[in-house]
């Protein structure tokens, strides 16, 4: 449940700046968009990507008492 709502946060931010750089990108006139922020952005995109491939390597089966994974779970 965390991995999906760590997943669904990054998703949330990622259009979160993808709206304001094309917000900003169409309104003449004005600064363009922060550059440093968007880095840090990806930044901290990178760093979620690694720890989620992280957490999807770690042995499941160990989380149940007889070694066998549950067909609830895997589904």
């Amino acid at each position: 449940m965390l991995s999906y709502l760590l997943l669904e946060l990054a998703k949330r931010f990622q259009n979160y700046f993808i709206e304001v750089a094309t917000s900003e990108a169409r309104v003449k006139g004005k600064k363009a968009p922060k550059m440093d922020v968007v880095l840090d952005w990806n930044d901290e995109k990178q760093k979620i990507l690694v720890e989620l491939y992280n957490f999807f390597q770690l042995p499941i089966k160990s989380l149940w008492d007889p070694p066998i994974v549950d067909e609830e779970f895997i589904k």
